[in-house]
């Protein structure tokens, strides 16, 4: 009887996405706790974006009111730093930035938290059925910044940049500056009743 590898088996009897849970390398455990949210697993892929243009459902409308959009965007920029800043520490660069980040973090933690939730209670407002959104705007936001390829240069001005924050305002005035206007054009204005012609 012909012998397979125990890869190979795993492969052919579960799919590649086993084989990839498989060897998926044991997550850090000794990075400090911080007040933004977490990463998790890269999200598994909706069923949806594998069905062909007649079956696929009509893409629901979101919207976020202008204090969820500011903290949509706040958290955004935290989550991006505090990113850089362990990127930046494990490839030997530039240590100070995580120092940087995590002090800020502390110093900061009540604002952030409330910003996390009211962000929370946006994305679970317009994404009812799925559970694990947050982690998943987090991981794709991770991924879409190209972290592995970080340039030395990048570490080198997020450390300047934070070095030059006095309070909480650094980041509310960074996030305004880099990331609001992505969060508006992902989750337009939300109409309030006078909008609609309400009365």
């Amino acid at each position: 009887m012909r012998r397979f590898a125990p890869a190979l088996v795993l492969l052919m009897l579960c799919g590649p996405s086993a084989l990839m849970a498989q060897q998926q390398p044991p997550a850090n455990t000794n990075l400090p706790r911080s007040n933004l949210p977490l990463a998790g697993d890269m999200p598994q892929p909706q069923d949806y974006e594998y069905m062909g243009p007649a079956r696929r459902p009509k893409a629901k409308k979101v919207c976020m009111d202008e204090r969820e959009q500011k903290a949509e965007a706040l958290i955004r920029t935290g989550i991006i730093l505090r990113e850089i800043g362990r990127e930046c520490a494990k490839r030997g660069i530039d240590y100070e930035v995580l120092t940087l980040w995590n002090s800020f973090d502390t110093a900061n933690g009540e604002q952030i938290q409330a910003a996390t939730r009211l962000r929370q209670s946006a994305l679970e407002r317009n994404y009812p059925d799925r559970p694990r959104i947050m982690r998943e705007f987090d991981d794709r936001l991770i991924a879409s910044r190209g972290l592995a390829r970080l340039p030395e240069e990048e570490c080198h001005t997020a450390r300047r940049l934070m070095a030059d924050w006095t309070d909480y305002n650094g980041l509310v005035r960074h996030s305004t500056r880099t990331e609001l206007g992505r969060v508006k054009e992902l989750f337009p204005r939300c109409a309030t009743r006078n909008d609609r012609g309400d009365r």
